[in-house]
Protein backbone atom coordinates (compact mmCIF):
# COMPACT_ATOMS: atom_id res chain seq x y z
CA UNK A 1 0.00 0.00 0.00
CA UNK A 2 2.76 2.31 0.63
CA UNK A 3 3.49 2.90 -2.80
CA UNK A 4 0.62 4.18 -4.14
CA UNK A 5 0.46 6.20 -0.14
CA UNK A 6 -2.91 4.11 0.66
CA UNK A 7 -4.23 3.70 4.19
CA UNK A 8 -6.64 0.79 4.81
CA UNK A 9 -9.22 1.45 7.50
CA UNK A 10 -11.99 -1.11 8.79
CA UNK A 11 -14.21 -1.25 11.55
CA UNK A 12 -16.83 -4.15 12.85
CA UNK A 13 -19.26 -1.91 14.28
CA UNK A 14 -21.55 1.11 13.33
CA UNK A 15 -22.11 2.60 9.80
CA UNK A 16 -20.43 3.68 7.00
CA UNK A 17 -21.51 7.35 8.39
CA UNK A 18 -20.08 6.37 11.89
CA UNK A 19 -16.83 5.26 10.93
CA UNK A 20 -16.15 8.29 8.40
CA UNK A 21 -16.81 10.53 11.16
CA UNK A 22 -14.54 8.81 13.63
CA UNK A 23 -11.81 8.74 10.96
CA UNK A 24 -12.28 12.60 10.34
CA UNK A 25 -12.48 13.22 14.27
CA UNK A 26 -8.69 11.03 14.55
CA UNK A 27 -7.51 12.85 11.48
CA UNK A 28 -8.59 16.58 13.45
CA UNK A 29 -7.02 14.77 16.40
CA UNK A 30 -10.28 15.68 18.27
CA UNK A 31 -9.66 11.94 19.66
CA UNK A 32 -6.66 9.73 19.78
CA UNK A 33 -7.62 5.92 19.38
CA UNK A 34 -5.74 3.69 22.03
CA UNK A 35 -2.35 2.17 20.46
CA UNK A 36 -1.24 -0.51 22.48
CA UNK A 37 1.69 -0.93 20.81
CA UNK A 38 2.91 -0.79 16.92
CA UNK A 39 5.33 -3.30 15.04
CA UNK A 40 7.10 -4.06 12.26
CA UNK A 41 5.89 -6.64 9.95
CA UNK A 42 9.06 -8.53 10.43
CA UNK A 43 8.57 -8.71 14.27
CA UNK A 44 5.06 -10.01 13.63
CA UNK A 45 5.58 -12.99 16.01
CA UNK A 46 6.28 -10.19 18.99
CA UNK A 47 2.55 -8.81 18.11
CA UNK A 48 1.14 -11.84 18.53
CA UNK A 49 2.86 -13.06 21.17
CA UNK A 50 1.38 -9.97 23.32
CA UNK A 51 -1.53 -10.48 21.82
CA UNK A 52 -2.08 -14.15 23.51
CA UNK A 53 -0.62 -12.69 26.49
CA UNK A 54 -2.95 -10.09 26.34
CA UNK A 55 0.23 -7.75 27.65
CA UNK A 56 -1.24 -4.82 26.08
CA UNK A 57 -3.98 -1.98 26.42
CA UNK A 58 -5.47 -0.76 23.19
CA UNK A 59 -5.00 -2.13 19.37
CA UNK A 60 -1.63 -3.34 18.17
CA UNK A 61 -0.91 -2.23 14.95
CA UNK A 62 1.36 -3.94 12.43
CA UNK A 63 3.04 -1.88 10.12
CA UNK A 64 5.31 -2.65 6.73
CA UNK A 65 9.06 -2.81 7.25
CA UNK A 66 9.60 -0.04 5.14
CA UNK A 67 7.47 2.93 7.17
CA UNK A 68 10.07 4.54 8.37
CA UNK A 69 7.32 7.19 10.11
CA UNK A 70 6.51 4.83 12.61
CA UNK A 71 8.74 3.19 15.76
CA UNK A 72 8.25 -0.31 17.65
CA UNK A 73 7.35 0.49 20.76
CA UNK A 74 7.25 -2.81 22.07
Amino acid sequence: MCPKQLQLHGSSQGTRHDFRRIVRYIEEKKIRPPVGGVYKLSDFHRAQADFIAKDFVGKLVVVPDAVSDFAATR
